[in-house]
């Protein structure tokens, strides 16, 4: 018996949204545009593809975005699968432009004076607009700095690099994975572990400071996903229904 789907179950419509972020990211300005006609958009094609944006949440270059919760709490050097940081999901929303992923996390390795754990920076080495693409490239610069390649592309001198924690629970948690509680102390930090997109561009406005109008460098904005508009209530059942129906057809297409 087929279940009945309860198209205002915000579940429902999460996961929906999910999938329409992902079909809109991987697609072309036609295939966009396709999408929009699917939903049911008409019109000129530009304005199909205004209409989708609408309801696709897309962070934009005033914004950052805290995507710590797609990585795995911390990662390890024990095996091929044990390296990989990425958890494999897609966010419900894309890039408005080229963003950078940087972090602040704890390492842990072993030297030949002992083990040390100790906070530092770990970012990716490219700005792009596709998430998944950054979130690929953040997990190989994870496997990189595992494998013992320094950021100038170098071979470590000494050291063998145990694990990476992207968190403040999955430093915890990794010092634990390797029983060391009491014997390798957390490293003091000024602030929370965590993986973040930032745009590439710096923000300034006029401003009067003083008697002078000068340029003033502004601070960006957390996205919070406020920038998708709900699907509309009428069109919320066709809506979930075409993401359900073209999305695996699309998947299959995206893994050829």
């Amino acid at each position: 018996m087929t279940r009945r789907i309860d198209y205002s179950d915000p579940s429902v419509i999460a996961d929906a949204r999910r999938k329409l972020a992902e079909m809109y990211a991987k697609a072309d300005t036609r295939g966009r545009t396709e999408i929009g006609r699917g939903l049911g958009y008409s019109g000129k094609p530009a304005n199909i593809r205004r209409s989708l944006r609408r309801i696709t949440a897309e962070v934009s270059k005033t914004e950052t975005i805290v995507v710590t919760e797609y990585f795995k709490p911390y990662v390890t050097n024990e095996d091929a699968e044990s390296r990989i940081a990425w958890n494999g999901v897609i966010p419900p929303w894309t890039l408005d432009e080229r963003f950078f992923i940087n972090s602040e996390v704890m390492y842990l390795s072993e030297f030949p004076s002992g083990l040390l754990a100790w906070s530092s920076y770990l970012n990716g080495r490219q700005a792009l607009n596709s998430v998944e693409a950054l979130f690929k490239l953040y997990s190989e610069e994870v496997e990189m700095h595992l494998e013992g390649v320094n950021d100038d592309g170098s071979l470590r001198e000494s050291g063998r690099m145990l694990g990476i924690a992207f968190s403040n629970e999955g430093a915890q948690a990794l010092i634990d994975h390797f029983g060391l509680e009491g014997r390798v102390a957390l490293p003091e930090r000024l602030t929370d572990y965590g993986i973040v997109l930032v745009p590439t561009h710096e923000i300034y406005k006029k401003e009067m400071v003083g008697d002078k109008l000068k340029s003033v460098r502004q601070g960006y904005k957390e996205f919070r996903g406020e920038t998708a508009r709900p699907f509309p209530k009428a069109k919320r059942r066709d809506i979930v229904q075409y993401v359900n129906r073209a999305y695996p057809q699309l998947k299959r297409g995206w893994a050829e």
